[in-house]
């Protein structure tokens, strides 16, 4: 237990600050919705933008099937960059779990602890996931305060608009997977410098895949494997939801592939002088 609170406590203050960062986003995003819903406006921002390339326009979700005729739609648009920003703290939590225990030497004094090693990764894997569930508690107590903030300036953003439930439980089974085959490579890379920018780079790439399919039907096979194109906030805010179950399975084999490496993990004979009078 000792392990999982001093994980959970490693980690609590990133997850409260990716929370605020992505209220800001919701903060800074609601004031345009009626700018947005202007035809003649949309007509002049569509030409503004048609100087950008497409791929560009993607990525940013602007793409030509993009349309935010009401309320729920533009703010389910919004909600694409919160989980690419949950996505990115999930791989990050992932890349940190294992690997930065090796660097600094404490994975081999923790498998000389009186614990069977599924123990130890067991409370790793379950003060991080406590970390993301913290991240989406803040978030969502954020988001209904700037709704219910928006709600007094006549702005047309209920509570109602988007089944927020709905949404942060399918971000949370994209964290999930995302932590889960982050975790796997922190187990085979050694170091945090490493790993962390590898899964980092991975979750960029699914994204990017994900948002070139709208413009580039070349990478729709591409595109097929990345998480993002399975949770599409704008199909789960209409009242769909995503593969959950195939998700969570997804990560609990990853997580398992992890654990068969760990279990094989040779302990140095001698651990580093700072470890052994502990």
């Amino acid at each position: 237990m000792i392990i999982l609170y001093y994980e959970w406590k490693r980690y609590w203050k990133a997850a409260i600050k990716t929370a605020v960062l992505c209220a800001l986003l919701i903060l800074m995003a609601i004031p345009f919705l009626p700018f947005v819903q202007e035809p003649n406006l949309i007509g002049e921002l569509r030409s503004a933008l048609d100087m950008f390339p497409d791929i560009v326009l993607s990525f940013f979700g602007l793409h030509a099937q993009q349309s935010f005729l009401n309320p729920t739609r533009y703010v389910s648009f919004v909600f694409i960059f919160i989980y690419a920003i949950g996505g990115l703290f999930a791989a990050w939590l992932g890349g940190r779990c294992f690997s930065k225990e090796r660097a600094d030497g404490t994975i081999d004094f923790l498998l000389q602890k009186p614990l069977h090693r599924w123990q130890i990764m067991l409370y790793k894997i379950v003060a991080n996931l406590f970390a993301m569930i913290t991240f989406l508690f803040v978030f969502c107590a954020l988001y209904r305060g700037v709704i219910k903030l928006y709600s007094l300036f006549k702005l047309p953003v209920t509570p109602q608009t988007v089944p927020i439930v709905s949404l942060l439980v399918s971000l949370f089974a994209l964290m999930t997977l995302l932590f889960s085959v982050s975790v796997l490579f922190s187990v085979l890379i050694p170091t945090d410098k490493i790993a962390v920018p590898v899964t980092l780079v991975l979750t960029v790439l699914f994204y990017v895949f994900y948002a070139a399919s709208f413009t580039d039907s070349s990478l729709s096979a591409f595109a097929s494997f990345s998480p993002f194109s399975y949770m599409q906030a704008q199909t789960i805010a209409q009242g769909e939801s995503g593969p959950l179950l195939p998700f969570f399975g997804l990560s609990l084999l990853f997580l398992a592939a992890g654990f068969a490496l760990l279990y094989n993990h040779d302990i140095r004979k001698k651990l580093p002088r700072k470890f052994l009078n502990r």
